[in-house]
This record gives structure tokens, C-alpha cells and sequence, in this order.
């Protein structure tokens, strides 16, 4: 949740693998200019109550970031997120966004992240570096 020292955490292990010569590409879809204009728009429309409007958008994020990962590996960048599919797990077990129904997380969990794990590819490969 927010405030827990992900992005401080994500900010260590990149500076580390950064110092050990290995191009690392952050994965941080939710910081910054992302964060201000969703939330602005959230707000501005008035949707901040309904939770799978909300949903949906960050949703989109999260489609974003999948691309962006994704790019990252066929470079061969060793890629860093401070959020990814176990994120979005924990985070809508928790607001109840999907009435506790399962299946309905997985298959959103896979039209966005579509069983994509970043850390399993890259560690395969540089298994002494970690």
C-alpha cells in the first residue's frame, strides 16, 4: 500500500545493479506525471467513488506498463517495478474490488499482465549478479 517503501526499494536495487554495470530499466507506472494526470482525471470527472471505473483505469496503466516491461526485456535491460501482477492482487483483495470473485481477477490479471513475470526471464540470465 501506499507508503511502504516500494519505490525507495526499487530505487536501492537499481542503483546497485546501475553500480554492477547492468542497464536497468524502472518500471514505475504509477509515479510522476502518470499518478497526477489520472488522479486529476479521476477527480475532475467525478468517477473517485465508483471503484470499477477506477478499476479499469489504472487497469490501463497497467497495460502500459506490460509494453513498456516488455520492450525493456527484448533490449535485454534488466527490468525493476515497484508494482506488478502481485500488487494488483493484494491491492483488490483488499479494496474488494471484484466481490472476492477469483476467475474474474485472473482473467483480468491476464488480459493485462498476460502471465508476464519480468524477474523470472532476467534472473535466468544473470542468476550471480542478484
Amino acid at each position: 500500500m501506499a507508503g511502504a517503501g516500494k519505490t525507495t526499494q526499487t530505487d536501492i536495487l537499481s542503483k546497485y545493479l546501475a553500480s554492477k554495470n547492468i542497464k536497468v530499466f524502472k518500471s514505475a507506472i504509477y509515479e510522476k506525471e502518470r499518478r497526477m494526470i489520472i488522479s486529476k482525471f479521476i477527480k475532475d470527472i467525478g468517477i473517485l467513488n465508483n471503484k470499477n471505473a477506477v478499476m479499469f483505469l489504472f487497469q490501463a496503466l497497467h497495460s502500459l506498463q506490460y509494453e513498456e516491461v516488455s520492450d525493456a526485456i527484448k533490449r535485454g535491460d534488466f527490468v525493476v517495478a515497484d508494482r506488478w501482477r502481485y500488487y494488483f492482487w493484494t491491492y483488490h483483495l483488499y479494496q474488494n474490488t471484484f466481490n472476492n470473485d477469483i476467475d474474474l481477477m485472473k482473467k483480468v490479471d491476464e488480459l493485462v499482465f498476460m502471465s508476464l513475470e519480468p524477474m523470472y526471464f532476467l534472473l535466468e540470465d544473470r542468476k550471480s549478479v542478484v
